[in-house]
């Protein structure tokens, strides 16, 4: 089957679609009734279960907070939800952007943190368990002192090595896509290499490897 998502003013929902087209059925989630929008930006599958990866908006604090669910592939109950936080300050939005499994069925979540008061964007890399839990969690921030801000899209697998696309710009507010950034992880969150891509206005959200050749 096919997965697709879509947002509401307080939920978000996921699709399952066979693989001729065929409607299977829709599941919509939110947080609480009292909070905000629930977006899911990306969904991974596992053997029988959709994982679900996005942020939802706490009115109360007018904060978004990263969160990630599981639910079996038939929609009938939802496995686990949590929401994450990777700001030491508690004032910052959090976001998750991009997931994909290793080859030991880990999850790996690329996004980032944006400060509220300070304009300042640092990305996020996340590894978690099936259940929810998370094994590591790096940021990604001030590459070669120069960056306002890097902001972690999307990620690939190859085994258990991990490779993030990533933007960095040199102004939160006005230079967003300043260039890329490719990041080479170990299955620990080592950094193995990185190399800034492109020139002014560079963006990508795509992701491919087989190993060998890496194509963003």
């Amino acid at each position: 089957s096919w997965y697709s998502t879509a947002s509401g003013s307080t939920q978000a929902t996921v699709f399952s679609i066979s693989q001729n087209g065929t409607y299977n059925w829709q599941r919509s989630m939110y947080v609480n009734t009292n909070f905000g929008m629930t977006a899911w930006n990306d969904v991974v599958t596992i053997s029988t279960y959709v994982n679900l990866f996005g942020q939802w908006h706490d009115t109360t604090n007018d904060r978004y907070r990263a969160i990630a669910a599981k639910i079996p592939s038939d929609a009938s109950e939802v496995t686990w939800a949590n929401s994450y936080h990777y700001d030491e300050q508690g004032g910052w939005d959090n976001y998750f952007w991009g997931a994909n499994i290793d080859s030991e069925g880990n999850m790996i979540v690329a996004g980032q943190i944006t400060g509220k008061t300070e304009m300042m964007i640092k990305g996020t890399i996340v590894k978690m368990n099936p259940a929810g839990e998370v094994l590591w969690a790096k940021k990604v921030e001030h590459i070669e002192g120069s960056y306002a801000f890097v902001s972690c899209w999307n990620l690939a697998t190859h085994g258990t090595d991990i490779y993030v696309i990533s933007g960095v710009g040199g102004d939160a507010q006005f230079s967003y896509n300043d260039q890329l950034l490719v990041i080479k992880l170990d299955k620990d969150g080592n950094v193995i290499w990185q190399n800034t891509l492109g020139n002014d206005s560079s963006e990508t959200s795509g992701w491919y490897t087989d190993g060998n050749k890496e194509i963003a």
